[in-house]
């Protein structure tokens, strides 16, 4: 079951001149792999084995890889790294909007609902599980972002999105994360994998909440004390 269900697609693509030069059918094929690309937790863009796309597709191999080519040399939408395609630019083209951004779109949607009264609950409900997906694709995002700028080391595959998805669900902060890999190096452990600090990084968790419980609660140890 795909991770994402939606991805972004910028309006500015009715003024792009490239866009409009391009074949309908290769230009249906870019919008089908970027729907590919946005399947992937990891939102960077990149696609999967060829194999894999052209049965998606229901094309053949050779084809795929004829419309891969020219979409990377011609029109510079798709590039390849390493044996990967990936949709250029994916991951800046799905970054979660500013609050003053999501403001702005949300004062916009109720001008428009003003004249439709009529589907007030769907309205809301749309509006509720946007900022969801919003507020979730952004977590995800920033814990990834800190964990390649502490450790080094890239995100690669589902077990890198499983680690991800555990430090979210723990609550895990930035002070976490870094605590979790420190006691990895401390303890000559080489860190490739991000689920070595999932580990770590709870216990991080769970001692910076026995520190806050402490802190929270009233010192007994002078009671009952009168001064001489």
């Amino acid at each position: 079951m795909p991770s994402f269900y939606w991805f972004k697609v910028h309006n500015e693509i009715l003024e792009d001149r490239k866009i409009h030069q391009m074949p309908g059918e290769l230009f249906k094929r870019f919008m089908f792999l970027a729907a590919m690309a946005s399947r992937d937790k990891i939102r960077d863009g990149r696609l999967p084995e060829i194999e894999e796309m052209a049965w998606c597709l229901h094309c053949d191999e050779s084809e795929l890889l004829a419309d891969l080519e020219l979409l990377s040399k011609k029109y510079n939408m798709v590039h390849n790294e390493k044996g990967i395609w990936f949709v250029t630019n994916f991951s800046k083209r799905q970054e979660a909007s500013s609050n003053a951004e999501r403001q702005a779109q949300y004062r916009d949607r109720q001008r428009k609902d003003n004249y439709d009264s009529n589907e007030p609950v769907t309205n809301c409900y749309t509006e509720i599980e946007l900022n969801k997906d919003i507020e979730i694709d952004a977590q995800f995002s920033l814990i990834q972002k800190h964990i390649e700028q502490t450790t080094g080391v890239m995100a690669s595959g589902p077990s890198s999105v499983k680690a991800i998805d555990e430090l979210i669900k723990a609550k895990a902060t930035p002070e976490d994360i870094k605590a979790g890999y420190e006691w990895l190096i401390d303890n000559d452990k080489t860190v490739r994998y991000y689920s070595q600090l999932v580990g770590p990084t709870k216990t991080a968790i769970a001692k910076r909440l026995g520190n806050n419980n402490k802190k929270s609660r009233p010192d007994k140890s002078l009671e009952g004390y009168t001064p001489a």
